[in-house]
């Protein structure tokens, strides 16, 4: 699925995904087939680096791409949770083959104390679940039912 801001559309306060284009892969996944999918800005690091099996990862690369378009629906900004746009397939790779326990958000997150001042709980849990969607492990992200879960109690 090429889950993206442009592909969720409002139909009487309930969000649907809009564009499904990219749920035929399955076929290609089964073969083995090397193809590129998706939008780059919410590409996964498994997808961008080719030599991963995503046959074992399911639906883990919507679930980064829902960490990013939480991210840039919460705090209006149109960029890439780790860096600005340059170098930015250079460090999804990196991140993917050097599998860092835990990637320092400080650069970016920094930038949102004015939003912790404001609601400081509210900013907390919501980032600990954007930070959850954007593990560089793919069987470290939640499942959608638990997402579903957490949003649903605390907001």
């Amino acid at each position: 699925m090429d889950l993206k801001p442009q592909n969720i559309m409002m139909i009487n306060g309930i969000p649907k995904i809009a564009d499904f284009g990219f749920s035929k892969i399955k076929r290609w996944i089964k073969k083995g087939e090397d193809f590129q999918y998706g939008t780059f800005q919410f590409m996964s690091p498994e997808l961008a680096n080719f030599d991963h099996d995503i046959k074992n990862v399911a639906t883990k690369p919507d679930i980064w791409a829902l960490g990013v378009v939480i991210f840039q629906m919460l705090f209006g900004f149109d960029q890439y949770p780790y860096s600005v746009m340059d170098g930015m397939l250079q460090q999804i790779v990196y991140l993917t083959r050097h599998k860092p326990d835990k990637v320092d958000y400080t650069n970016v997150f920094g930038k949102l104390e004015q939003y912790r001042k404001t609601n400081k709980y509210l900013v907390e849990r919501i980032m600990g679940i954007i930070e959850r969607c954007l593990n560089t492990n793919p069987y470290e992200r939640p499942e959608a039912e638990e997402l579903y879960e957490q949003l649903s109690q605390s907001y």
